[in-house]
């Protein structure tokens, strides 16, 4: 049914991440994480319907997955982030930046590149939105179409000490700056760790079929 009817079944499945009863024939699990690895595996059916499923369950579960999404299907995500930036309910715009920030990394072609810069944009020219600017800026200083102009600005609320302008590589990357690896800053840290503690498990990764 799931491969059939993903809109149908997704919903369903994520009521189940809070069932931490174990499966009999395999007791190391349980019920929610087969939800888990369920949506996971059938996730190409209905990958845009999913984020949606997801994002709409402020669970640690959903979070898991989702981030999960955001390294195997960023794509998915930017498109996803797309949507959530232009949302009227302040935790989607809020999820934009989350999610935004761990799809980041992951991206490798130009339209989701865009996808990020256009949300990254449009959320940066909200004036009610200014607790997520420091997302936005560290967004947009990891694009190289608009690293340049948003730098100084992006400076600012790294020295103010905003939390989401530190999930950006600094230095940022130029041409003429030696290419190196990023690594999550403190904050990231913490934020992945606060997430480990609300959920009902470690985090949760796809196991290899």
């Amino acid at each position: 049914m799931l491969a059939a009817e993903p809109a149908v079944v997704q919903p369903l499945l994520a009521r189940w991440f809070d069932d931490e009863r174990p499966l009999p024939a395999t007791p190391e699990a349980t019920v929610a994480t087969a939800a888990q690895a369920l949506l996971h595996t059938h996730r190409r059916r209905g990958l845009d319907e999913l984020t949606e499923v997801l994002v709409g369950c402020a669970h640690g579960r959903a979070d898991e997955l989702l981030g999960v999404l955001a390294e195997e299907e960023p794509s998915a995500v930017c498109r996803a982030v797309d949507r959530w930036a232009h949302d009227e309910r302040p935790a989607r715009r809020v999820a934009a930046v989350a999610y935004g920030l761990r799809a980041a990394p992951h991206v490798r072609t130009e339209a989701d590149r865009e996808l990020l810069r256009y949300a990254a944009e449009f959320l940066l020219g909200r004036s009610a939105d200014s607790t997520l600017h420091g997302g936005a800026l560290a967004l947009l200083v990891r694009d190289p179409h608009t690293r340049a102009h948003h730098l100084p600005q992006a400076l600012r609320h790294f020295a103010a000490g905003d939390p989401n302008s530190r999930r950006a590589p600094w230095p940022p990357r130029s041409p003429r700056t030696p290419n190196r690896s990023w690594r999550p800053s403190a904050p990231v840290c913490t934020d992945r760790t606060r997430a480990r503690r609300s959920a009902p498990s470690p985090t949760w990764r796809p196991r290899p079929s």
